[in-house]
């Protein structure tokens, strides 16, 4: 995850925008996002930095990229930013300790399990991973189904699959409105 994208994370957690920040710490309008093609200035990254009370290293993912790893309040905030985006889409975030490997687990409640991946990949790319998990489960054509109850005996695994597929459709259509 790079700089604009961390600074994008603690910006919705705080509900405020670039621009504020921007006020805010003395930074010129529109510089923040132009630090994905050029190399903003140090001392600006230490007032972002200080303005939302988080570490250089975090800001910059020092941690991430010299030592494999985040601090906990850190990789608990990014895992907290992506849980609710994940969520907005229907997918569910289970996390897991796989003797010594944090996993993340990703569920969606049609498909079931759709991705399992280690807790520092899904920090550094979870926004892309998103992206691949909206297109490959949530863009599908549906197909049309008719199931009438009328008289007629359903079992139990035929009655849940047809609750499973209502409930498809219902996020589908929450997520196209």
């Amino acid at each position: 995850m790079g700089l604009v994208e961390r600074i994008k994370i603690l910006c919705d957690e705080k509900k405020t925008s670039f621009a504020e920040v921007e006020r805010n710490t003395g930074i010129s309008n529109g510089q923040i996002r132009r630090w994905n093609t050029s190399s903003p200035k140090l001392e600006n990254v230490k007032k972002v930095a200080e303005y939302f009370n988080v570490s250089l290293d975090y800001l910059t993912g020092f941690n991430e990229e010299l030592l494999g790893e985040i601090g906990e309040s850190e990789k608990q905030r990014d895992l907290d930013y992506f849980t609710e985006k994940f969520d907005e889409f229907g997918f569910e975030l289970g996390y897991e300790d796989n003797n010594g490997i944090e996993i993340i687990n990703i569920t969606h409640h049609v498909h079931g399990t759709v991705k399992t991946v280690e807790l520092n990949e899904f920090i550094e790319h979870g926004e892309s991973i998103l992206e691949k998990l909206k297109v490959k489960y949530l863009t599908e054509e549906i197909q049309t189904i008719a199931a009438h109850h009328d008289g007629e005996e359903w079992t139990e695994e035929e009655l849940e699959e047809i609750e499973r597929f209502k409930e498809f459709v219902k996020s589908r259509r929450k997520h196209q409105g």
